[in-house]
């Protein structure tokens, strides 16, 4: 997976169908373990609704449940939501309050897609791209040329001083190699980078994702 969508922070909506009150939440999430305790959550905060109707999309899993509602009519729709929005690495539960009145299969899906789409709609995006981190030192005499390629290429995560400069960069992966022969270049082939492990970096960090 060379890139994702999934959102920045928790979204929240409400929708009303016949009486019956939909309470949708979204949350990004990283793990089927953090996607369990955001559900533990919702329903704590909510004990005396009918139904915690959920679904997530993780990078290597997909799950969603009816809770209860007739199948098909609950969380297949929420689940849609989140696919059809293409995010990843986010949980959905809508919590349904029941009014007293039926609102047959159709109504379910309708409410059920209406709610988290609504929850969608207020949640802010973020695209990860699929970066290598670099981890090297330089003296102070090179920190600005190289704080000035790493800029142009990637993103510096971190930069700590000592009696030297530790910097941490991550860099496309796609252009990867192209970032080591130019800090060779630029360096006389005298910093020699360690690389670490792959990672995730917000693409509105990396000038290669910018301008697409």
């Amino acid at each position: 997976m060379m890139e994702f969508i999934t959102i920045r922070h928790r979204a929240e909506a409400e929708y009303d169908e016949k009486k019956s009150r939909f309470l949708a939440f979204l949350q990004p999430v990283k793990s089927t373990e953090h996607a369990r305790a955001f559900l533990s959550e919702i329903k704590k905060a909510h004990p005396n609704a009918r139904h915690h109707v959920y679904a997530w999309i993780l990078k290597d899993s997909v799950r969603c449940s009816d809770d209860g509602e007739p199948s098909g009519t609950a969380g297949t729709p929420v689940l849609a939501v989140l696919q059809k929005r293409s995010l990843t690495c986010v949980a959905a539960v809508v919590v349904r309050y029941f009014g007293g009145v039926l609102l047959g299969a159709s109504g379910l899906v309708r409410a059920y897609g209406h709610a988290v789409s609504a929850a969608a709609d207020a949640a802010e995006f973020v695209t990860w791209h699929a970066c290598v981190r670099f981890v090297f030192l330089c003296g102070y005499d090179m920190l600005q040329s190289l704080q000035r390629l790493s800029k142009q290429m990637g993103y510096v995560q971190d930069i700590q001083y000592t009696e030297k400069v530790l910097l941490k960069v991550a860099v496309p992966v796609e252009t990867a190699q192209a970032f080591l022969k130019a800090l060779a270049d630029l360096s006389g082939g005298k910093i020699e980078p360690r690389e670490g492990e792959n990672c995730f970096e917000e693409a509105i960090h990396l000038p290669l994702m910018t301008g697409r």
